[in-house]
């Protein structure tokens, strides 16, 4: 059968068709300069997003939401069974629940993206990977998807395995196997530190383990050295334990292929049934579910054992999702009565209209926020940030420029949050160009560009050498310190730096696409007062009127009753700081510890 149409699922264009039109899943096949060059005489086209409006990611949420409970209930009885233990489901959620969260939900965005594929051009073909390479475990839910960018979510060989699964499954008869030699996704990723930080937790491990405590705090994000023993000192030095659990390490550095066990995985019996997405999902779990839950679990479980065991309170901001030694402390101790306990580690959360990590907060007892309540779950208290209470009015204006902070994306997604995705990264880069032309020649003039961090290969510095080749880029240094003593700030998405910039009490104009961010409705308001007072805009265009407005001189504008009412009135809802910060951490942690 003839084929007019050959559908590239990844970057990898080295598997592409030569010869008929080229269909593109998503801009991420467009990553590289490589690929750039084998499309510069190609017919292609790419894809529309299965994702817009951006209110079907709420929906596509909600469904994997359904399924992992399905999938945890089943997984936990397994587990449980496969290891000769009887923890309860609680101790699984924990432990596995990110984990298969992020699984679920990635496989149902290539599943989703598949079936848009099919709808719109049913005659497609494409190359696949043979079925017996098509196995799409990881070490852990870090090597799966935390470790930056070198995790297996954001690996070109491995969403190929991804999509390789589902086209198996959906349309068969489409695909033509192909062979590979490249194996990078079965190295090892194991965390490295640097001297200084194998030195300093050295040092502090003897006194972890002497001094103890009842109340664990680990992964606090920022909490600094000097905070934490404060904090100790006014719980007690008895009642206080810190530790970060970092090291992570599989018990040899190997290709995780060697872990692999096909026999023990075959003991992982699911009951099949449901829509497709489910039938999919449950056929190819058993191969996906990470290494050290399965081959290395003993291993890892015995690790955790020399750590202190009279823990009344377990808390954490980044570790529940970020720290896989953590998580097998914290699951074993909280099945053993243990209160646990999530403080608030960013932004989004409470205003955007679709989280992916608010599933698994709200899971916790208690889940301390930034200053909002919600309508669903009983479990949020309001905790001021100890980040952002350090950051509160502290700007001084030492620069005439402009900070104009911007984001990224990962190529290929893994979770269903309001925020820039890889299919929106064309118009974001366009939306970048038309603010910075639509500036006076004098401002552009001023111009620091703050790209992410994190370059995962959109090319979005030398995008912006293309819009104005003298622009400075500014790395060096943390985004906060340049945000303190800037003229004014610019940023064009709705993160954390926009409740920084808030609290910094830096003149900030914000703008952003709302196929990017869509805001919940009790969110809303508190946006609305934003645009009132002529901080927050729809589009490119209007902020840089704005800008051009203000330039001359911010701080009139910033520091009037209208702005200033809205930006405390916000903070107050969304980035609650305070001074005596420690001391209402100090207060409600006393409580907890006593009930």
């Amino acid at each position: 059968m003839k084929y007019d149409y050959y559908l590239a699922t990844t970057a990898l264009s080295e598997t592409w068709d030569k010869n008929s039109k080229l269909l593109l899943t998503s801009p991420w096949c467009l990553m590289g300069n490589n690929n750039k060059r084998v499309l510069r005489d190609r017919d292609y086209m790419v894809l529309p997003s299965p994702w817009k409006p951006a209110a079907l990611r709420k929906t596509a949420l909600e469904y994997c939401h359904v399924v992992y409970e399905e999938t945890l209930l089943q997984m936990y009885t397994i587990l449980n069974d496969i290891h000769h233990v009887s923890f309860p489901l609680q101790y699984w959620r924990i432990l596995i629940g990110p984990w298969l969260l992020s699984f679920i939900s990635a496989l149902y965005d290539r599943y989703t993206r598949i079936e848009s594929a099919l709808k719109l051009f049913p005659d497609f073909y494409t190359n696949v990977l043979p079925v017996e390479d098509c196995c799409p475990v990881s070490y852990g839910y870090d090597d799966f998807y935390t470790f930056g960018i070198d995790a297996r979510m954001k690996d070109d060989y491995y969403n190929l395995i991804l999509y390789s699964t589902v086209l198996y499954s959906l349309c068969p008869n489409s695909v033509s196997v192909i062979e590979m030699d490249y194996k990078k996704n079965y190295n090892i990723n194991v965390v490295r530190y640097g001297w200084k930080r194998k030195l300093i937790n050295k040092l502090k491990k003897p006194f972890e383990n002497i001094l103890g405590g009842h109340i664990l705090m680990s992964n606090m994000y920022h909490l600094s050295l000097k905070d934490s023993l404060l904090l100790k000192m006014k719980l007690g030095i008895n009642r206080l334990y810190f530790r970060d659990f970092i090291d992570f390490s599989p018990p040899e550095e190997t290709s995780l292929l060697d872990y692999f066990s096909p026999d023990l995985r075959k003991e992982i019996r699911l009951k099949r049934g449901g829509d497709k997405f489910k039938t999919l999902l449950l056929e190819i779990l058993p191969d996906a579910v990470p290494v050290c839950y399965l081959e290395t679990y003993e291993y890892h479980r015995r690790k955790i054992s020399q750590y202190i065991d009279s823990l009344k309170l377990i808390c954490s901001s980044v570790g529940w999702s970020s720290n896989e030694e953590f998580r097998f402390f914290a699951a074993e101790y909280v099945s053993n009565g243990a209160k646990y306990i999530e403080f608030q580690h960013g932004g989004n959360y409470g205003m955007s209209l679709t989280v992916h990590e608010e599933k698994l907060a709200f899971e916790k007892d208690v889940f301390f926020s930034w200053g909002w309540k919600s309508s669903d779950y009983k479990n949020v208290n309001i905790l001021p940030s100890h980040r952002l209470s350090k950051l509160r009015d502290t700007h001084k204006m030492k620069l005439d420029n402009v900070v104009f902070v911007t984001t990224t994306a990962y190529r290929y997604e893994c979770k269903m949050t309001d925020a820039l995705h890889s299919d929106n990264i064309p118009g974001y880069l366009r939306s970048q160009e038309l603010f910075i032309m639509s500036l006076r020649n004098i401002i552009k003039d001023k111009i620091l560009y703050r790209p992410n961090s994190k370059d995962v290969g959109w090319g979005e510095k030398e995008h912006i050498k293309k819009i104005r080749a003298d622009i400075k880029v500014i790395l060096n240094d943390k985004l906060i310190n340049w945000m303190k003593k800037a003229k004014l700030v610019v940023i064009d998405h709705a993160h954390t730096a926009l409740l920084e910039s808030l609290t910094i009490n830096v003149p900030s104009v914000f703008y952003w696409d709302h196929d990017n961010y869509s805001m919940r409705q009790e969110a809303e308001p508190y946006f609305q007062l934003l645009r009132d007072a002529g901080i927050l805009y729809k589009d490119p265009v209007s902020a840089a009127r704005k800008v051009n407005e203000i330039f001359n001189d911010p701080m009139e504008w910033w520091h009037s009753n209208t702005v200033q009412n809205a930006r405390k009135e916000f903070c107050d809802r969304f980035a609650y700081a305070r001074k005596d910060w420690m001391d209402v951490w100090v207060k409600e942690l006393r409580k907890l510890y006593n009930k």
